[in-house]
């Protein structure tokens, strides 16, 4: 059939137009894009001026548990297979005195209690658990904002930085038990200068004789202030220096394990000093609830931290102390308390059970790739209805589809471009029937479209890549993508004598690519949900920080 040019313009003009009257306004679209893209500046500059992560450095553990002159009390405290297992810190400095003395009680029978002294003092270093998630979110935000390809560079300059850790196993030893008049030795344990003993006491007198016959000096009332615990289901831990150091200082834990059900602190023994305060400080393995009597609560603070298990190196007591499976992050909770001696009216017990606060920031921190995953959904639905609504009026009632068109970000920005060259936003010209069909009829309706996709895809890739073309790592991959670039170039080749075809599609306000009427609406909506997209991201990332933070 011979086609009649001025017979196929009348029909299809007027079509042409009545799409063109349709489109939204130009000045209203440049007046959109123009704030959108000031806004976008202001969002990525300081992607290059600030870099997320924050180091937390570990507390000092001076002064231990020494009822001699003691100053703070430490603690690090885990829990395996219904037994507690306690480390606290035992040190001898040359002004000491041979007579220093530790004791404290804990709720277990003498018999079921185990002890064991480390070279050290187990210490811990990390990130408090929601400064940790808000460092995590940085990346987040980053591994988010790549999709979007061409912010790449701006993203280049904006570095992480990560905590240190240390780790350890566990070790105990046991004696016989050695009866007396009132009070009987369960266990007794000498090592690395230090005497443990784990004793059961009938009468504070009986006590009192034992720690006398030791030549072991003990402050005037801590005595009574045990009182309490002596001839209850109570054990008592007793540790002093049993060789003298010279004047050298050194360090041990004491380490004591027992069987519980409620992780247990030692705070009434601590109430003889009146009304000097003594920092205690107990960290305890995994994340855990304090059961914070009020006596004490406003003087407590509870914080909760994960480390990195390969962050950095071991210290000597935490090897003997925690046992860390490769690929397994530790987590701990922080608890201080800075009260008076004299509001120690009952001893600290802790639940282990982890706040549904802390389970928010801790999923950010473990789960990094699943809280992208959720935040690049988030945002590119959003981004997609925005953008549609305000640049695809068609579209306006079909928010499915928008949401479907905002997933394919999640095969980069290519996805999206193609997805949305894809898909019509012009209601059909029947004038144009005959061409399409001719279009179906010699292959090129579906050709062309691949071509599209292919060409689209690769030729960005085919310019990044030239400069590793000869590298081992990626030289495989460029090959890859040139042949992609190749086979969409031999697609969308059209015979001489077919290419009427496409100027007639092309005068008739199709696409010769895609073979459906063209909306240079759709340009808009491309730009703006890009430039939507990295404001959602940045601003739904400084929200989660803001609520972290509180």
């Amino acid at each position: 059939m011979e086609f009649n040019e001025k017979k196929f313009a009348s029909q299809v003009k007027p079509h042409v137009l009545k799409c063109r009257e349709g489109d939204w306004g130009h000045a209203q679209r440049r007046k959109i894009v123009i704030a959108a893209v000031f806004a976008l500046v202001t969002v990525c500059f300081p992607l290059v001026t600030n870099a997320d992560g924050m180091m937390l450095e570990p507390d000092p553990y001076a002064d231990r548990w020494d009822y001699a002159d003691e100053s703070s009390q430490q603690a690090v405290i885990k829990y395996e297979n219904g037994r507690q297992t306690m480390a606290l810190g035992v040190e001898y400095s040359p002004g000491a005195g041979s007579g220093a003395v530790w004791l404290f009680p804990v709720p277990s029978e003498p018999k079921d209690v185990e002890i064991d002294v480390l070279e050290s003092q187990p210490q811990l270093m990390g990130q408090e658990i929601t400064l940790a998630a808000q460092s995590e979110l940085g990346s987040v935000r980053d591994s988010a904002l790549y999709t979007q390809l061409y912010i790449v560079p701006f993203l280049m300059f904006n570095v992480g930085q990560t905590g240190a850790v240390s780790e350890s196993k566990n070790t105990l030893a046991s004696d016989s038990a050695q009866p007396t008049v009132d009070v009987t030795v369960f266990e007794h344990l000498d090592k690395k200068g230090v005497t443990v003993e784990v004793l059961a006491a009938k009468t504070a007198d009986g006590l009192n004789a034992y720690l006398a016959a030791k030549g072991l000096d003990v402050k005037a009332g801590s005595i009574s202030a045990l009182e309490r615990y002596i001839g209850a289901d109570y054990s008592f831990v007793v540790s002093w220096l049993s060789k003298a150091g010279g004047g050298t200082s050194y360090q041990r834990g004491v380490v004591v394990s027992f069987p519980t059900d409620k992780l247990y602190f030692p705070l009434v023994p601590t109430s003889v000093y009146g009304n000097r305060t003594i920092p205690a400080t107990v960290r305890v393995l995994g994340h855990v609830t304090p059961d914070v009597f009020s006596g004490i609560e406003k003087y407590t603070t509870t914080e909760y931290y994960t480390l990195g298990y390969d962050s950095g190196p071991l210290s000597r007591g935490a090897e003997d102390f925690i046992n860390v499976n490769d690929g397994e992050d530790i987590r701990y909770t922080k608890i201080t308390i800075e009260a008076p001696s004299e509001a120690f009216t009952d001893d600290l017990w802790i639940v282990r059970k982890t706040p549904f606060w802390v389970s928010v920031p801790r999923f950010i921190v473990e789960h990094s790739f699943g809280t992208s995953v959720i935040l690049v959904a988030l945002a590119s639905v959003v981004s997609s209805i925005f953008a549609g609504m305000l640049c695809l009026q068609p579209m306006r009632k079909r928010i499915g589809a928008l949401a479907l068109i905002g997933l394919s970000n999640f095969f980069t920005l290519y996805g999206v471009l193609v997805a949305v060259l894809l898909l019509r936003t012009k209601p059909a010209n029947p004038a144009m029937d005959p061409l399409i069909k001719q279009m179906k009829e010699r292959g090129y309706y579906i050709k062309r479209r691949i071509a599209m996709v292919l060409l689209a895809v690769s030729s960005p890739w085919i310019v990044l890549f030239l400069p590793f073309l000869f590298d081992d790592e990626t030289y495989f991959v460029y090959l890859i993508v040139l042949a992609l670039f190749l086979v969409g170039l031999f697609l969308r080749r059209v015979d001489k004598a077919d290419q009427p075809l496409l100027k007639q599609l092309q005068a008739g306000g199709y696409s010769p690519w895609r073979c459906m009427p063209y909306d240079p609406s759709k340009k808009w909506f491309f730009i703006l949900f890009s430039i939507f997209f990295i404001l959602i991201v940045n601003g739904l990332t400084e929200l989660m920080r803001s609520l972290l933070s509180r």
